[in-house]
């Protein structure tokens, strides 16, 4: 049987703060440089203990990372004695208190070690059994980490293929070709904009109601946005009444939208919508909605990803400096290259097939990921047992 104790956080483990390194000194190298919302650039000397896990301590407080090896920022807190535990159980219980909570301050949250050390937690002494508590957790991370490869891969085969048809027009090199205002394109083809191709193109609301601990529905934001699908452990949850002003204000993404991050790391995230999903959207997202007579949503979705449409939105279309941010009535008239629906035709059979792999592999990682949900909290107070866990599986 596992052996239960109650100790405070700083018996089991020692958080130090992280230390400064500015942007114009990171070396560019491929050593991860982990702030408190993730990697936030690269250098070429890590902090000198691996694995590395960091939690938030100014901005977005609380959240735990873990890397191989990185540089830990002074903008978090980073573990510099596991105590003789192991290191991924440690990391695994990090994800199931409530850190968020003890960060002080007002315009920027901030966090001090010395006010979580004292938390009271339940933890197994025995490292074997953390080990194999890890590796039931481990396993569905895996998986779902499996599978964004994987999207990677076709996402990128998607790309090839579309670069390839309507950017260098290669099936079409022997065809006629005329004038335009972007330059040569096949004859029959069409410069328009992105207005005239969308039945709709909006963001989400500008009205943010307040996390709803008894609300069920997702209310995200382009923080949620992480490898092309929605973050939803962390999202914000509204309930029926907030959905439906959201459903008003035509918030909510319909099956074929294309939602796009245009605030912070604009044209990071763009993903298509495979289903319709109840959930809301923040105004740091856009929704773009294609008129199929005109652009299939598929051939859309890998226009606004090519990498010259980010250079050409940052160039144009975007303003604000601390926090940039796509100007929507101005990327609205954005112009792009249309080919006829029946050249469309020839493509989106074999488009159709990489995002339905895309659409299964997702939803077979928003299922590993709910159980994962399920079992790390009831794993790691000992409510649920490793001997009990071929039950609950």
């Amino acid at each position: 049987m596992e052996e239960w104790k109650e100790y405070k956080l700083g018996d089991i483990l020692n958080f130090r703060r992280g230390h400064d390194l500015p942007h114009s000194e990171m070396k560019g190298g491929v050593i991860p440089v982990a702030g408190s919302n993730g990697v936030i650039g690269y250098h070429d000397v890590a902090t000198p203990i691996s694995p590395c896990i960091t939690i938030g301590r100014s901005g977005n407080v609380g959240t735990p990372y873990i890397y191989e090896k990185c540089w830990a920022h002074n903008t978090v807190l980073y573990v510099d004695d596991f105590k003789g535990n192991y290191p991924l159980y440690l990391y695994y219980l990090l994800k199931t208190l409530p850190l968020a909570s003890f960060g002080g301050g007002s315009a920027v949250p901030t966090l001090n070690r010395n006010h979580i050390h004292p938390l009271i937690v339940r933890h197994i002494p025995n490292i074997e059994i953390q080990k194999n508590v890890v590796s039931i957790l481990k396993s569905l991370d895996d998986k779902i980490e499996v599978n964004r490869r994987i999207n990677k891969n076709l996402e990128q085969q998607a790309q090839a293929l579309f670069k390839s048809w309507f950017v260098d027009f290669e099936p079409f090199k022997d065809g006629e070709f005329v004038e335009s205002e972007l330059g040569m394109i096949p004859k029959g083809w069409r410069v328009m904009s992105l207005n005239e191709v969308c039945i709709k193109i909006t963001d989400g609301s500008h009205y943010s109601p307040k996390d709803n601990p008894l609300g069920t529905i997702p209310m995200l934001s382009v923080k949620d946005m992480m490898h092309n699908v929605f973050d939803y452990s962390s999202c914000k949850k509204i309930d029926e009444e907030e959905f439906l002003k959201m459903k008003a204000n035509d918030c909510v993404p319909l099956k074929n939208d294309i939602l796009v991050a245009k605030d912070g790391s604009y044209l990071k995230e763009i993903f298509i919508c495979n289903e319709e999903i109840k959930q809301a959207l923040l105004s740091s997202i856009a929704i773009f909605r294609p008129n199929s007579q005109v652009i299939y949503p598929e051939l859309m979705l890998q226009m606004l990803r090519l990498p010259r449409v980010k250079k050409d939105v940052g160039d144009n279309y975007v303003s604000g400096s601390a926090l940039p941010r796509i100007v929507l009535k101005d990327f609205k008239k954005y112009s792009c290259v249309v080919a006829p629906i029946e050249i469309q035709n020839k493509l989106i059979g074999i488009m159709h097939s990489i995002n339905e792999c895309i659409h299964n592999n997702e939803q077979e990682s928003r299922r590993l990921a709910s159980l994962r949900d399920t079992l790390l909290p009831r794993l790691m107070s000992g409510e649920l047992t490793i001997n009990d866990i071929g039950d609950s599986l």
